[in-house]
């Protein structure tokens, strides 16, 4: 395993996000270059994973100027540095509207909550948006009960009959 300096991102090409593991100094270098802050390509991405997290992971995609965010397995307070590091990642990047996608999530607390929260607010200081996609009926009334659901655009899944 090759060692990442931090705020670096790596690039991707022809490769699935789980290939890559990064945020915590890990990657495999195939098929991919280091992109720099200054680098002005289109794409790039980059995933955090815990040591003590299990499976869960952050995936993290920039796009132009959205930043896609995949959340996989279980995030609690052990994960959430993470979440929080890949989404000011994408915020240092100038990314203009994140997009958090929930559909690998299968629990989430308080403290991704929080990093959210801090996106959100991070996010609308510089005039952008944060848009919580695949978001099940679970999680959706959870945000709801928090009193959340004003600060994001949310798209729910829809249930199958």
């Amino acid at each position: 395993m090759n060692s990442v300096l931090p705020g670096k991102l790596k690039a991707q090409q022809d490769k699935p996000p789980d290939e890559v593991l990064l945020g915590r100094g890990v990657g495999d270098g195939r098929n991919g270059r280091t992109m720099t802050e200054g680098d002005t390509s289109p794409t790039a991405e980059f995933s955090n994973q815990s040591e003590n997290s299990g499976h869960s992971t952050v995936h993290a995609k920039l796009v132009n100027d959205e930043g896609f965010v995949t959340l996989c397995g279980e995030l609690d307070h052990n994960v959430v540095p993470q979440l929080d590091d890949a989404l000011a990642r994408l915020l240092s990047e100038g990314v203009d509207r994140l997009v958090v996608d929930f559909a690998r999530l299968s629990f989430f607390d308080s403290a991704c909550i929080g990093a959210l929260v801090r996106a959100h607010a991070s996010a609308t200081e510089r005039g952008g948006t944060v848009k919580l996609v695949n978001v099940d009926q679970y999680a959706y009334r959870v945000l709801q009960i928090a009193g959340l659901l004003p600060l994001f655009e949310v798209e729910q899944i829809e249930r199958e009959v």
